[in-house]
């Protein structure tokens, strides 16, 4: 029993040690990433959701899906594709402290990552042969 409450502290340390140096990639103090509740505040600002989503963390069940949904974000918003962001949603143990110390890495604008989003919607309603007044005039 003392040996999994032990494996866990340790595998708490690696990830919140590893916000510590993720963190200032985004602009933020390193402190922010060691508070416990705190630093998924600030991992929702920096992914640019509703700090509101926090509430949902505490949600028995759906707060694992929050943290999820958060992880992925993240990822995409350090410039990371689709599949790390999906491996960073379901393993952040592994995939977190590899954005972190990453050097290569830096955090993507979320004006950035919102014209991408942007850009894949045009590009779907162009191939439904919708245009923008279409949407202007609901």
């Amino acid at each position: 029993m003392i040996f999994v409450i032990l494996i866990l502290i340790a595998i708490y340390m690696s990830v919140y040690f590893s916000y510590y140096f993720l963190f200032p990639k985004a602009g933020r103090d390193s402190i922010d990433g060691l508070i416990p509740i705190y630093n998924d505040v600030v991992k929702i600002s920096i992914v640019g959701l509703s700090n509101y989503l926090i509430f949902l963390y505490f949600v028995p069940f759906l707060g694992l899906f929050v943290s999820m949904y958060v992880n992925f974000e993240l990822a995409k918003a350090f410039g990371k594709d689709t599949v790390f962001a999906i491996f960073t949603a379901i393993l952040p143990i592994i995939f977190i402290p590899i954005i972190a110390f990453d050097n290569r890495l830096k955090l993507i604008s979320i004006f950035i990552h919102q014209i991408h989003q942007f850009q894949s919607t045009v590009q779907l309603m162009r191939r439904e042969g919708r245009t923008f007044d279409a949407i202007a005039t609901k």
